[in-house]
């Protein structure tokens, strides 16, 4: 084996990794709170979320059905009941964490207001707490976007796994929520 093919692989492989730390530092910071393994509050500044777009992608999430489309692991999302400013919403999900795979279904009591969306799961199939909020709050240049949680699982599971998976999820939520909306207010073309 010659030098050559080595070098240009390492070369290759600095500018990927590079590439990705630098993209990665572009986009804006998730913030945790966790103080315990059953409560998680997640808050991300989108700086493409400006009032119209943001009202765009939440008035798409208040449809509900489409749901999986920006939130992959939501499988199925379907609205059972709606009148103003509340709707019943059947979801199943499904949670991965190693080597593990837990499908979980909800029937979340959805309350809309103004800048948030709030819920409860009232079927307490999966989870014996299952409570938290969505919320929109305009900010200079953007909007704040905050998700919190509160979750506590009628099955077995260790709270350091629980504390993981639910940081995780909620990390992945806002960025997902928030590439959403970006997406919307990039120019077409």
């Amino acid at each position: 084996m010659s030098f050559k093919p080595v070098f240009i692989a390492v070369v290759i492989a600095s500018a990927l990794i590079v590439g990705a730390f630098l993209l990665n530092r572009a986009r804006p910071r998730v913030e945790i709170d966790q103080p315990s393994a059953e409560f998680v509050r997640a808050s991300g500044k989108c700086a493409e979320c400006h009032t119209r777009q943001q009202y765009s992608v939440v008035h798409e999430y208040e449809t509900y059905e489409s749901i999986p489309r920006f939130m992959p692991d939501v499988t199925r999302s379907v609205v059972r009941a709606r009148q103003p400013g509340r709707a019943i919403v059947e979801q199943e999900a499904v949670s991965r964490v190693a080597l593990f795979v837990k499908r979980v279904r909800l029937v979340l009591d959805i309350v809309e207001e103004d800048q948030a969306l709030r819920f409860t799961d009232i079927c307490s199939r999966s989870f014996a707490q299952y409570e938290g909020a969505w919320r929109f709050l305009p900010r200079d240049n953007g909007t704040e976007i905050t998700y919190e949680l509160t979750a506590r699982p009628s099955f077995e599971v260790p709270d350091f796994l629980l504390k993981r998976v639910l940081k995780r999820n909620a990390v992945r939520m806002i960025d997902q929520l928030r590439d959403a909306i970006a997406a919307r207010a990039a120019p077409r073309q």
